[in-house]
């Protein structure tokens, strides 16, 4: 699996577990009404879940999100933000 299908994969899951009705919209953004909602704090948990999915993935991969900018996550939509995880993440 490619690296991008696999962040995608992962935050899909997430999503679909932390708001399982709006797991299948990419042109929603992260934060703020109409979009998922997202907080710093929520975001910040949220990238910390995937996280983990990523590293007990197989291959397992590293994304180290406390390094990110939660901002950044809110201001983008669900497209953007598998693309600034994947950046991000590389193997264990």
């Amino acid at each position: 699996m490619s690296l991008i299908a696999a962040v995608d994969t992962a935050v899909r899951l997430q999503l679909a577990q932390t708001k399982p009705s709006e797991a299948q919209t990419y042109s929603k953004k992260m934060g703020t009404a109409p979009g998922f909602g997202f907080d710093l704090a929520g975001m910040m948990d949220f990238l910390e879940q995937v996280a983990n999915r990523l590293r007990i993935d197989t291959p397992p991969l590293k994304y180290d999100w406390a390094r990110s900018d939660p901002q950044k996550f809110l201001d983008n939509n669900l497209a953007m933000l598998v693309r600034l995880i994947a950046a991000d993440t590389g193997s264990v």
